[in-house]
This record gives C-alpha cells, structure tokens and sequence, in this order.
C-alpha cells in the first residue's frame, strides 16, 4: 500500500515533465515549427538561385549579343519615356590604343 502514493507522484512528475518538454520554452513544438521554417526556406533558397541563374545567364546574354541589349533596353525604358519623347541611342567609344611612348 505504501509504494502507491510514489508510484503514483513519479507518474505525475513524467507527465508534468511531458507538458514542459512538449510545450515550453524551446521545446518538441518549438522544435516542430524550426523544422518548417527551414524547409521552408531551404525552397526559398532554391528559388533564388534559380533566379540567380537566370540573372546570370541574361547578364552574359547582354553583354555579347547588341540586339538583346538593345531589346532590352527599349522594353525596361517604355514606362519611362512619354510618347512626345525622343529617346537619342550613342554609340559606345571605343577605348583608344596607346602608342609604346605611353601617349594617346
């Protein structure tokens, strides 16, 4: 008859260990969103790369091919010139050599 009463205060002592290790500070809950927070930035991650490449691969595009740039150019400027506008294209100077003496 006397082991009951400790029978029964281990049992509530498991239990109240439970509820905290469960649902307090940093515990199995808090452990459970972490883990969904991260997949869900492991897929944002992945997204942006993925973007990344794709800025890549225009960066490279526009610096080898004048049609794409020019392209580019006329659709990102659209929304910033009125119609009753002029826009004026320049073409690049090209770098000047520079004779052996070191003069231009």
């Amino acid at each position: 008859m006397r082991r009951r009463p400790g029978i029964l205060f281990l049992l509530a002592l498991a239990a109240g260990l439970a509820v905290v290790l469960w649902f307090g500070h940093k515990g199995l809950s808090d452990m459970v969103a972490k883990r969904a927070e991260v997949r869900r930035m492991a897929l944002e991650n992945r997204r942006l790369a993925a973007r990344n490449q794709d800025l890549v691969r225009r960066i490279v595009r526009l610096g080898k091919n004048s049609e794409f740039t020019l392209k580019t150019i006329r659709r990102e400027l659209t929304p910033l010139v009125r119609p009753d506008e002029i826009i004026f294209l320049f073409p690049a100077d090209k770098p000047r050599r520079r004779n052996p003496q070191g003069t231009p």
